[in-house]
């Protein structure tokens, strides 16, 4: 009777597990809609600034302390989000100290295409936002 009764809890506790993992993945598909929705949709907009974009190269060469690549172009940075959403989707809930080089190549292509769509310096990107910022719809402060 005893092995019974743990069989009947090990087996709920199961259940509860897959049904728990089930609505995790759900809900994470349905954030990484989102996210790709938000970024296809920024990539929409960005179009026009391909190739003034490529200014950027130089100017994160010159005043980022870490080594660069060149941006990527609207292809390649497709595939870089996809490879990351992807990474995500595997490992969702991984907490990691530092940026992998893909990982920072598209934070660069995405800051680049960011300041060439709306005119901005990137180094103002840096500095503390206010509530008068078009970027934001909140303050910082």
């Amino acid at each position: 009777m005893k092995k019974e009764a743990v069989k009947t809890e090990t087996s709920q506790a199961s259940q509860i597990s897959t049904k728990t993992d089930v609505n995790s993945r759900v809900g994470f598909s349905n954030q990484a809609s989102e996210y790709r929705k938000a970024f296809y949709h920024f990539q929409r907009l960005v179009q026009s600034c391909e190739k003034s974009a490529q200014q950027y190269n130089l100017e994160f060469q010159k005043n980022l302390t870490i080594k660069t690549q060149n941006i990527l172009d609207l292809k390649g940075m497709s595939d870089y989000f996809e490879r990351q959403l992807f990474k995500l989707a595997r490992n969702p809930k991984q907490v990691r100290k530092n940026w992998s080089e893909d990982e920072t190549l598209l934070l660069l292509s995405l800051v680049a295409y960011f300041c060439c769509l709306y005119n901005e310096d990137f180094m103002n990107l840096v500095t503390r936002f206010s509530s008068t910022s078009p970027y934001t719809n909140f303050s910082l402060e």
